[in-house]
């Protein structure tokens, strides 16, 4: 009775303690909503660009939709679902290094502002809807006559009208067509700046053609170690010690490794 009397008489102070707590919890949660929680979604740096763990899984999911839908399967072993996880590393490791690269050769184009190297509206046209010769492989790939070889370009236009009202699978399907030929455009530029980029005096190449056209007619002759008795070759101490002292420096090394060790005896206690 006496602990319940001391309760009551302290009820008041209870009451805010109580709601100190409740407060402080909400706090603590609104904090980690607004923001304060963000540290902990840091994924990985690279390049000094942050990537957090939401944009990777929301990577990694598209990308496991789009398998399954290529696959046409619902469910995915734990080998694929690795691989396809392991592929969306590489390929954001990629795209975070090489957009740097981009950037620093003007391939980073600014088309309305995109966020990454990109390739102009016009450009795009042309590997999508253009000539027969222009067209992007995808393109070729997806939308050519498998007997004739022509590609509808009548359906790409009235995919690219039409695109509001498709499904959105559908629609994810045209965006990831779409970016990677994007992508795959941005890559062939660079590696052309790469291969004309590059110069070999005419001296050099003069000398790599000479030595890769050069023929020589040799002829070898040999005998076989196990042809030739032992008991013909005599070998003596004198060749052993000259052997040695030629061929001693060959054979020199430095040490590798200290060893320290502990000897614990054992004894009988006196009990």
């Amino acid at each position: 009775m006496a602990i319940i009397g001391r309760i009551r008489k302290h009820s008041a102070l209870l009451v805010i303690l109580i709601g100190v707590a409740l407060g402080g919890f909400v706090l603590q949660d609104l904090f980690r909503k607004s923001g304060g929680g963000r540290k902990t979604q840091l994924f990985a740096k690279i390049a000094g660009e942050k990537i957090s763990k939401i944009d990777f899984d929301k990577k990694v999911e598209d990308q496991v939709a789009a398998y399954k839908q290529q696959a046409k399967k619902e469910n995915l072993t734990s080998a694929e679902n690795f691989q396809i996880m392991t592929s969306t590393w590489d390929q954001m490791l990629k795209d975070q290094i090489m957009q740097k690269e981009y950037e620093e050769l003007g391939l980073a184009i600014d088309h309305e502002k995109a966020t990454k190297a990109s390739i102009s509206p016009e450009e795009l046209y042309d590997l999508m809807m253009g000539k027969r010769e222009h067209l992007h492989p995808f393109i070729i790939q997806n939308f050519a006559d498998p007997n004739t070889g022509a590609v509808d370009v009548q359906k790409i236009q009235s995919i690219v009208q039409n695109f509001d009202n498709m499904k959105d699978e559908e629609k994810q399907q045209w965006k990831r067509l779409e970016q990677g030929i994007k992508d795959d455009r941005i890559n062939t530029k660079y590696n052309s700046l790469i291969t004309h980029g590059y110069y070999m005096p005419k001296v050099f190449l003069q000398r790599a053609s000479d030595e890769s056209s050069k023929v020589a007619k040799l002829l070898s002759i040999g005998v076989k170690y196990q042809t030739i008795s032992d008991s013909i070759i005599k070998v003596s101490d004198d060749d052993f010690k000259k052997f040695y002292d030629e061929h001693k420096n060959e054979y020199k090394q430095e040490n590798a490794r200290d060893l320290d060790y502990v000897i614990f005896e054992v004894l009988p206690s006196k009990r």
